[in-house]
């Protein structure tokens, strides 16, 4: 209900749009030229080009479903291309705060108790697997193979299965929760003490006081991201870093690329520093610069 009212009202504020400033009377009257002044518009008045693409396609859908019901409408309308959109850098997290947000999720884990054990086997899973919060959620017991070392993930955003590994220190979380786990019919991986399932909100008011205690701005997203940036700068080969984290193209893994781009001139940054601050400790130099040969001789006769 909440999508449908959503989409209705961009479809009504769009054609109205049509109606007022380009003087639309029926389907046919609408020209590419239309599409175009409303695209100019939209930058006119700075508005995100992720919002005008988002608007765009929802328009070209309606479009699509015009020339499907056999409405008389130009498919020129459709050749108009989206503005361009900026790729902005993957947010991640530093190794510094990484470090930090993980010795604040562990310190708080060693009682033994069931949520403990439970929000340190989640946080492990998001943050050594790059797994998505949604594909997180959708594990089942029966998605992990210890034997192999293995983690199932059926069905991800692309519709598409993939494997993920298991890292020791993940193995461990996994095995201290799966043995307090509450025995319930409900083959979902996550449930909580009281027998439900894990839920979305759950994770994002934990993360969120994990990171208010650590002054660490943390979504599983960035986590995410976090994950891939860290492989890229340990050298993982890119396709390996795609498949792990479930890419349908090389396109959106080269993102991380660009990180690893950024992280190189840090490091030499760094370096240069350093040579630098060895060259001045000897400058000014220590002893008297021997006078020019001419000098010399003179002094000499």
């Amino acid at each position: 209900k909440e999508s449908a009212t959503a989409l209705t009202s961009h479809l009504v504020a769009l054609w109205r749009w049509f109606i007022d400033q380009r003087q639309l009377t029926s389907w046919s009257s609408l020209s590419r030229a239309d599409v175009q002044a409303w695209v100019a518009a939209r930058q006119a008045a700075d508005i995100k080009a992720s919002t005008i693409r988002a608007g765009l396609s929802l328009f070209k859908a309606c479009i699509r479903e015009a020339i499907a019901q056999e409405i008389t409408v130009s498919a020129d309308v459709l050749r108009i291309n989206a503005p361009e959109q900026p790729k902005p850098l993957p947010r991640y997290l530093s190794e510094d705060e990484m470090r930090r947000l993980e010795q604040t999720v562990v310190e708080p884990t060693t009682d033994g108790s069931l949520t403990d054990k439970l929000q340190r086997a989640w946080f492990f899973t998001l943050s050594l697997t790059g797994l998505r919060g949604a594909e997180l959620l959708n594990l089942r017991v029966g998605d992990i193979d210890f034997a192999t070392q293995r983690l199932i993930v059926y069905a991800g955003k692309n519709r598409q299965d993939r494997v993920v590994y298991l890292s020791p220190l993940l193995t461990t979380a996994l095995v201290d929760y799966l043995a307090v786990r509450p025995e319930t019919p409900d083959d979902h991986l996550w449930i909580k003490p009281s027998g439900s399932r894990l839920a979305r909100h759950n994770i994002k008011y934990r993360l969120h006081r994990w990171g208010a205690t650590c002054n660490v701005h943390v979504t599983p997203h960035r986590l995410r991201h976090t994950f891939a940036t860290r492989l890229v700068n340990a050298g993982l080969p890119l396709p390996s870093v795609a498949k792990l984290l479930g890419h349908r193209s090389l396109d959106m893994t080269q993102h991380y690329a660009r990180l690893y781009e950024q992280t190189v001139h840090n490091q030499f940054d760094e370096a240069m520093t350093h040579i630098e601050g060895i060259v001045s400790l000897d400058w000014p130099r220590s002893t008297p610069i021997p006078a020019p040969l001419s000098e010399q001789i003179c002094d000499s006769v």
